[in-house]
């Protein structure tokens, strides 16, 4: 989910040089563990696995403990746009994300990407 709008966009379109090429490459923010956990990764320099994508699995945390984010309308709701974004959208898959084939994990991930 790409969160600059289209300001963000047009400023990144600027910088791009006269007849250069840009690649937008789109996909799930997801870890695989060495051991193929999804949703864990062992990083370079740490002894243990650390979750990610972490937003994305606060995001169904939250979701799952049934708690809602917060009003678009509310002053409070820009402070934390992108989290506030990933879980109204999140929530609304929780269901199927617990409940999918492959796991919990993997259906985040295919919902975050889809």
């Amino acid at each position: 989910i790409p969160f600059t709008g289209k300001t963000g966009f047009k400023a990144f379109a600027s910088h791009v040089p006269t007849n250069g090429n840009v690649l937008i490459v789109y996909g799930p923010h997801v870890a695989i563990s060495p051991d193929g956990e999804v949703g864990k990764f062992l990083r370079p320099g740490q002894d243990h696995l650390t979750g990610a994508c972490g937003a994305c699995i606060g995001a169904l945390t939250a979701a799952e403990c049934g708690k809602t984010p917060i009003p678009l309308d509310d002053e409070e709701a820009d402070a934390d746009y992108q989290m506030n974004y990933i879980t109204r959208e999140i929530g609304k898959h929780t269901e199927e994300i617990k409940n999918h084939p492959c796991g919990k994990m993997a259906g985040l991930a295919y919902t975050a990407f889809g």
